[in-house]
């Protein structure tokens, strides 16, 4: 009985405490970085200099979350990385390899970060359309 009074609580907590409630989500913006992205599939390793990185705001478990990284390749093309599970620290100016991978994340799949949680709006880069790409990003060193 005490095990099962357990069990249920902390669904209760689960459930009311990780989504928020349906009038916030009513009268809030939302964005989403697939409305902002020109999809193409890397096929090789690319080096990029950071313009912007916003992490992933979880680490991957229950929900898949990924970071957004806009950089500019050495050929001078602005391009956005969606990276899974990614809560590195990367900053702008920062050079670093974009690696391909072998799966392909589609609208609704995981939760992007647009903007981080001290800022409640992207910024005017990230409201921009990219080519934007799966990948995973290695500091080059």
């Amino acid at each position: 009985m005490k095990i099962t009074l357990i069990a249920l609580f902390s669904l209760l907590l689960l459930f009311t405490g990780c989504y928020p409630s349906h009038k916030s989500m009513e009268t809030s913006p939302t964005w989403n970085v697939y409305d902002y992205a020109i999809s193409f599939k890397l096929k090789d390793t690319i080096e990029i200099k950071i313009v912007e990185y916003i992490p992933a705001f979880c680490n991957c478990g229950v929900l898949a979350c990924a970071s957004n990284c806009i950089g500019i390749t050495p050929t001078n093309d602005t391009i956005r990385v969606i990276c899974l599970c990614d809560t590195n620290a990367f900053t702008a100016g920062m050079k670093v390899w974009v690696v391909p991978v072998t799966y392909e994340l589609k609208r609704g799949e995981c939760a992007v970060a647009m903007n981080s949680l001290s800022e409640p709006t992207p910024s005017a880069i990230q409201l921009k359309k990219y080519r934007t790409t799966d990948g995973e990003l290695f500091l080059k060193k």
